[in-house]
């Protein structure tokens, strides 16, 4: 009978240890999951900003749309203008070298 009631008490003991790991463990796994939840949340947000960075940069301001074409049309003068002088320096340049 004896033996009994000491394999009863290892049981009880045995049991109610193997509850309160499992408990640990769980609670250890609630916490993992609303990190893992909280994370999700925050790449979302970092996602949606991103979009809207990206819509902005997308989207010009008219003055700045304004601007970049003056200077384009102001480079494309001045290409021209630096074909018609290399080309008068190469007209040149064979004209002196006939001499």
């Amino acid at each position: 009978m004896k033996d009994y009631q000491i394999l009863y008490l290892i049981l009880s003991i045995s049991g109610a240890l193997i509850l309160i790991l499992l408990g640990i463990i769980g609670y250890f796994l609630k916490q993992q999951i609303n990190a893992s939840n909280a994370l999700t949340n925050a790449v979302n947000g970092l996602n949606t900003n991103v979009i809207e960075l990206q819509t902005l940069q997308d989207e010009r301001h008219p003055v700045t749309e304004r601007r970049l074409n003056a200077h384009a049309e102001r480079l494309d003068c001045m290409e021209k203008k630096i074909v018609r002088i290399e080309t008068k320096l190469n007209i040149n340049y064979e004209i002196s070298k006939n001499f």
